[in-house]
């Protein structure tokens, strides 16, 4: 592995940051100046470097960068300044990082930590709102719900869980494995899902359905369900999404709108876990390449679905985050907070 070096063209020195949102199958880079990230973002495949550390140092050369330190949001737990990539199995830790790119400083954070540091500064603009609940802005910034906790959640290779409570104006993330918890179906089509995912698996979360995998193994019930050849190769998340896409394939159009439900449902559990009154914010770049697919009314009557909790739900915000600068700029956050 190597840095760059004194015979690249680099920028001249700043104290810029490298930062980073690394999940399972790509991650992004981008540098920041005093907490405002960059424009330029980078994304490369994940499986294209052997460590986290070689990613980051091919990042490096590619931005023409020489950063002061780094901020790195992983997918997967971090603690005391060691973290994994949790359906990878990379390991690292702070002190390795900042040795093995020469750098003055690392600070590593869970990627759904980051997004929810950022949720107050979401503007509309970083925002698809899914109706009926309406939410009101001013100078850019939100003005109701200000003191109640928010969620932030997002299906990748796995499934992420934050939530942001803010107190005294301070930013406080409750970190959380939600992703793990017991899936719960609701219809027929997820009953077969969840016995072939129990077939397949034992325990059932909900990561293992609402996830890049999790899509495939919908595919796949789908195309039982259908009648359709079970023994096929599976398609991988982005063949389903193009054939939902170019609307040529009923059984990828079945697959999405099963998912869909399981996105509303799964959120309006951690509405009620977190009694997230200040809103459920979706991030994640699976969804947000299946934006255009989804049925919003599904996703919020699957949302507010909870029996007697159905009245509060209907109070609740539910958004999809647009921002492609979302999770860096949560990276920078935690950065300075450090």
């Amino acid at each position: 592995m190597s840095v760059p070096t004194a015979m690249s063209p680099l920028k001249p020195e700043t104290e810029c940051i490298l930062v980073a949102d690394v999940g399972g199958t790509f991650a992004r880079f981008s540098s920041a100046e005093a907490g405002r990230v960059s424009d330029a973002i980078l994304t490369l495949p994940r499986d294209g470097a052997e460590s986290l550390a070689d990613l980051c140092a091919d990042a490096i050369r590619k931005l023409n960068i020489r950063p002061a330190g780094a901020a790195i949001a992983v997918a997967g737990p971090v603690e005391h300044g060691h973290g994994q990539l949790t359906n990878v199995g990379w390991t690292f830790n702070e002190a390795g990082l900042q040795n093995d790119l020469a750098i003055g400083r690392v600070v590593l954070v869970n990627d759904f930590s980051a997004l929810a540091l950022t949720l107050p500064d979401l503007t509309r603009n970083d925002l698809f709102t899914v109706a009926p609940h309406q939410f009101e802005y001013s100078n850019g910034s939100s003005q109701e719900h200000t003191s109640r906790v928010r969620v932030a959640f997002g299906p990748g290779t796995g499934l992420g869980v934050a939530a942001l409570l803010e107190a005294d104006r301070e930013r406080i993330v409750i970190n959380s494995e939600g992703g793990h918890a017991g899936f719960a179906p609701a219809t027929e089509l997820e009953e077969a899902l969840m016995q072939l995912a129990s077939e397949r698996y034992g325990r059932v979360s909900w990561e293992r359905v609402l996830s890049g995998p999790g899509l495939q193994l919908i595919d796949e019930v789908c195309r039982n369900a259908r009648g359709g050849a079970s023994d096929g190769a599976p398609r991988t998340p982005q063949a389903i999404i193009e054939a939902a896409l170019a609307q040529r394939c009923p059984v990828a159009a079945m697959a999405v709108e099963c998912f869909a439900g399981l996105l509303g449902s799964f959120a309006g559990d951690l509405a009620l876990t977190f009694r997230a009154g200040g809103g459920i914010y979706v991030g994640g770049g699976l969804s947000g390449r299946m934006l255009s697919l989804f049925s919003f009314p599904l996703i919020r009557e699957r949302f507010h679905d909870k029996g007697r909790h159905a009245a509060w739900l209907e109070t609740v915000p539910l958004y999809f985050i647009r921002s492609p600068h979302a999770a860096l700029t949560g990276a920078a956050i935690a950065y300075s907070r450090r």
